[in-house]
């Protein structure tokens, strides 16, 4: 199968952001960063609406031809699950570990509900799991689920866009955007707009396969000039946090933006081996970035925090980045093959789906 680097570089960029937003927070606290507070969260809020919509995207691509065959469905899941447990099974296991150290409470449901991707709710709310970042993933579960159904039907894509569209108009009939809270009850987690980035990637996957012609050549001039226009319409729009109806639109169009311009990037578009293996060890450092704050403290980040900043932030950024590479190189890349030869699959659905390089 073709190897469409955008969208590597795309995921590489989309980990930066996130990395980023939570190193400006940690920073943040010690001294001024220059730009308001928002324009870190935006980046942060575009770097989920990015992975996401790469989610949506990469899965369709990869399942082209295969709706309705026997064994795509559990081929999939089998690839998926490869892809995502392990690694972070042990990162909430090293966050649990920090966790019991610092004699913070946690409870055996808590923990395992974390490892099962189960969202839960304590005194009313929903609770982000042992390791922050998994709640992106639990989402993320969700839609493997609905896409895996879909999987098992010939209009299964079909299926799934009609899914999608169901779960998101009754979210705006329980809770539109006009008056959004974060999601409190599983219906709403499970309902968020969040679900739009999915169906954005599945529609660019249709429109890359159907029409060549949108192919974009540029899409990195694009997604820089995005970054300018993201952070001017942050000031315009939100400088007290008086319109946030307004700021989740523009987030949600602006990441739109984004990430169809790399997706729809044609083939021939050079993207530097660097950004490239960024973006394959992107999701080692979407997992690890968290786990390096004490880290970073030890060696003198916090020290740095408090004269530059902006310094620290960059210090951060650097270590996640080295540190997602070698647990990438040196874990995840060698365990998930090892594992992908082990597990069985059917001979139908082995000789149509093809190895994804997620």
């Amino acid at each position: 199968m073709q190897r469409l680097d955008a969208v590597q570089g795309l995921r590489a960029v989309a980990a930066w952001f996130v990395v980023i937003a939570h190193g400006a927070a940690w920073a943040g606290s010690y001294g001024s960063l220059g730009l308001p507070a928002q324009s870190y969260d935006l980046l942060g809020s575009l770097g989920v609406l990015m992975f996401f919509t790469v989610s949506g995207f990469i899965m369709v691509y990869i399942s082209r031809g295969t709706f309705g065959m026997p064994g795509a469905s559990v081929s999939f899941l089998q690839k998926r699950l490869i892809r995502i447990v392990p690694l972070y099974w042990l990162m909430t296991m090293l966050a649990l570990a920090v966790i019991l150290r610092n004699a913070e409470p946690v409870g055996t449901v808590q923990v395992m509900q974390s490892l099962l991707f189960i969202p839960y709710i304590v005194h009313g709310h929903l609770i982000r799991p042992l390791l922050g970042v998994g709640w992106t993933l639990n989402f993320e579960m969700f839609f493997y689920v609905l896409f895996a159904v879909s999987l098992l039907v010939r209009r299964g894509l079909m299926l799934l866009c009609c899914t999608l569209g169901v779960l998101l108009l009754t979210d705006q009939i329980l809770n539109p955007i006009w008056r959004y809270h974060d999601p409190e009850t599983l219906a709403q987690e499970w309902t968020d707009p969040l679900l739009l980035p999915f169906l954005l990637g599945i529609g660019l996957a249709v429109l890359h396969k159907s029409y060549p012609s949108l192919q974009n050549r540029r899409p990195f001039l694009v997604l820089a000039a995005g970054c300018v226009v993201m952070l001017i319409l942050q000031q315009a729009l939100v400088p007290d946090h008086s319109a946030s109806v307004w700021w989740r639109i523009a987030v949600l169009a602006l990441g739109a933006v984004l990430a169809s311009s790399a997706i729809l990037a044609s083939s021939h578009v050079k993207v530097p081996r660097w950004l490239i293996l960024a973006g394959d060890s992107s999701y080692s450092l979407y997992l690890v970035h968290p786990l390096l704050f004490g880290v970073v403290k030890r060696i003198g980040g916090e020290a740095l925090a408090r004269e530059l900043p902006i310094a620290a932030v960059l210090f951060y950024v650097l270590l996640s980045t080295a540190a997602g590479l070698a647990l990438h190189v040196c874990l995840e890349r060698p365990l998930t093959r090892w594992l992908g030869l082990r597990l069985p699959r059917s001979r139908q659905a082995k000789a149509r789906l093809e190895t994804a390089t997620a």
